[in-house]
């Protein structure tokens, strides 16, 4: 029996990383686990997208520990961007794929 109560579309987001596209000596654990995420997506993509559901996943860049935030000073002295501006953008990335973001 088919739910009359659920949605018509909707959306998945997942959060994946630069290491599921790449890889690296002692990072193999963590990249295999990025890499079936970037895979799972596509394949979800596929699956869904006819039934008006949407996968996606966002590479946020880096989560905020000290040696992320090292990074940020030191891109945001290469640019000349301020680092909030730098985080704001990683946002509005992920933000960009959710509900009222992209179609």
């Amino acid at each position: 029996m088919r739910c009359r109560r659920c949605a018509k579309a909707g959306r998945i987001i997942f959060t994946a990383s630069i290491w599921g596209r790449t890889a690296a000596a002692e990072f193999s654990a963590y990249s295999a686990s990025k890499h079936a995420i970037v895979g799972m997506t596509r394949s979800l993509a596929m699956e869904l997208g006819g039934k008006g559901i949407r996968v996606n996943a966002v590479a946020p860049g880096w989560v905020k520990t000290d040696q992320s935030m090292l990074s940020l000073e030191r891109m945001a002295e290469r640019s000349g961007l301020p680092e909030k501006q730098l985080l704001d953008e990683i946002i509005a990335g992920q933000l960009f794929a959710g509900p009222d973001g992209a179609s």
